[in-house]
């Protein structure tokens, strides 16, 4: 799991921060901007590292 603190990427690009992570699940700040750029650039994934991020955005959530 990525540590706290560590940068997110697309592509090359810094697209937030993990918080936290454990058992596969994980909290972080995404910029927003980096979300709409993943969908509608066909980018892979989010990445910390060799990890690929899948970002899902909770019910609650009214962005």
């Amino acid at each position: 799991s990525p540590e706290a603190g560590a940068i997110i990427l697309l592509g090359d690009r810094e697209a937030g921060e993990m918080r936290s992570a454990e058992d596969g699940q994980g909290l972080a700040l995404i910029r927003l901007e980096a979300l709409q750029n993943l969908q509608e650039s066909g980018e892979s994934a989010l990445r910390v590292g060799d990890t690929r991020l899948t970002p899902r955005k909770p019910g609650w959530a009214g962005f």
